[in-house]
């Protein structure tokens, strides 16, 4: 068929035209800070069915460019208006693979045999190709080991588009390749998806990650917003001062593409811009010499912006993804912290997993914990103790009993000097420990302010002596925008 021109662009509708069934979306998040790498760990289907997190500050992305009559929600042959997924090459310049649960997904879910070899052998690329809402194809719904093996051959016999969908990932960062590896398909069905993803990975190098090989965008949506506030069209002041300087620029390359293109890169920019000004705020001497905690740092945005603006600075990401969720921060990203690819935690502590570049006293290095384990303080403890430098915690829409943690840690380990964190939702009502003069109001607005002043004075009984600020912010672009910070 004939390709289409590839300044053409789909961007996802709400609805699909060409099945009965709708675009399944997720619902948007309770959390500020919620991402898909976050929920716990179970059956390979969960991928299938769990949407991605849904932005709810629309307003500030870049309008969508008009979509040619006949392309939507794909693109379209020009010979025989079959539809198809865009290719790579289309997604660098701007396309999108439109995502929802289509007739194919359906099938293999409840193992539909005859309408899922009906469906492979009449549907056009795009039914054979689309992710759902989870960013899962059927290609890796056969490989997980929904369906048979003549599947998941006439599957790969159908189109070239489909092998080139073996390069594909979910939510969960996982290729087809990874999932036949972790279920029964067997060595030699992971064998050959693995070569096609190799294949298409080389195919359309230039349109990928370097580190991950992950498709990137030539234009990311922080560019779209630098260049807006290079116009003047910036109305937020933490964003037009940050995009006034240079250090935005460093967030552009590619292996940041995790942050860089991130639905919603605005509003946490917002977030962690106003947190970085509250710790400066309340530590006017804070600089290269301190030590940085970022802790559930999600994409450790927080911590990567301060390793930017303070060459020199010690930074530690804390949270309990797996390393592959977190951008690739290495040599380039600064003169200062510095962080490699993730690699395997040492023999001698077993519940952590250290990226690190420089050695224990020099540079970015993540830690994967959980900040409510029971044994998280000691650990952290050492952790702030081989740094050996004053430690300033911070914590950006920690939900629940998270903001309480950080206080703990704060009042218990001598090093840690200054924190800064902003809440989120409260702790639920049934909990037995959580405060019930929160919810003596039912409005929301009323009851996380309520949550705020709990905060400013858990960290007044728990410190005496420490200068303790609590206050919104109005720079940061969410309701939840209370800032408690305290110094020693």
């Amino acid at each position: 068929p004939a390709r289409v021109c590839s300044d053409w662009w789909a961007y996802a509708p709400g609805k699909s035209s060409a099945a009965p069934m709708e675009a399944v979306g997720a619902p948007a998040a309770a959390c500020e800070g919620s991402d898909p790498g976050t929920s716990a760990p179970g059956s390979l289907l969960q991928d299938a069915f769990r949407g991605s997190p849904v932005d709810d500050s629309s307003a500030s992305l870049p309008p969508s460019p008009p979509i040619p009559l006949g392309l939507e929600p794909g693109f379209r042959s020009a010979q025989c208006g079959a539809r198809r997924p865009p290719t790579a090459e289309e997604y660098f310049h701007g396309a999108k693979f439109p995502r929802a649960q289509n007739q194919l997904h359906a099938a293999l879910l409840v193992n539909d045999t005859a309408a899922a070899e009906r469906l492979i052998d009449s549907a056009d690329d795009m039914l054979l190709c689309q992710q759902s809402p989870a960013g899962c194809t059927p290609l890796m719904l056969l490989a997980m080991g929904q369906g048979t093996s003549d599947l998941l051959h006439r599957l790969l016999a159908r189109r070239a588009a489909v092998e080139a969908s073996a390069a594909l990932r979910s939510d969960t960062r996982r290729t087809a390749a990874d999932y036949a590896e972790e279920s029964k398909r067997g060595p030699e069905f992971a064998e050959l998806l693995r070569s096609l993803e190799r294949r298409e990975m080389e195919r359309t190098a230039r349109c990928r990650c370097p580190v991950c090989g992950d498709l990137v965008r030539r234009r990311p949506l922080l560019r779209f917003f630098a260049d807006r506030a290079e116009k003047g069209h910036e109305p937020n002041r933490l964003l037009h001062k940050w995009f006034a300087g240079s250090s935005f620029r460093a967030l552009l390359d590619p292996r940041y593409h995790q942050l860089n293109d991130h639905r919603q890169i605005r509003k946490e920019l917002s977030e962690s811009l106003a947190l970085l000004e509250a710790l400066h705020g309340v530590v006017p001497d804070f600089g290269s010499a301190w030590h940085v905690v970022d802790l559930c740092c999600g994409k450790s945005l927080t911590a990567g912006l301060a390793a930017l603006e303070y060459p020199g600075l010690v930074v530690t990401a804390v949270d309990k993804l797996e390393p592959r969720f977190l951008p690739h921060f290495g040599s380039e990203f600064g003169e200062g912290g510095t962080c490699g690819k993730a690699q395997e935690a040492p023999e001698d502590d077993p519940t952590s997993a250290i990226a690190k570049v420089g050695g224990p006293s020099n540079g970015f290095r993540y830690r994967q914990l959980d900040i409510l384990d029971e044994g998280f303080l000691e650990t952290f403890h050492r952790l702030v103790v081989e740094v050996g430098r004053p430690t300033a915690l911070l914590g950006m829409h920690l939900c629940g009993h998270l903001s309480l943690r950080a206080i703990h840690a704060f009042a218990h380990i001598d090093l840690a000097r200054a924190v800064a964190l902003s809440p989120c939702c409260l702790p639920s009502k049934q909990d037995a420990s959580a405060p019930q003069s929160l919810f003596l109001s039912r409005d929301g607005c009323v009851q996380y302010a309520a949550w705020g002043n709990y905060l400013e004075g858990v960290l007044h009984a728990s410190v005496p002596g420490a200068v303790v600020t609590a206050a919104p912010c109005q720079d940061i672009l969410s309701p939840k925008n209370v800032l408690v910070c305290a110094v020693k």
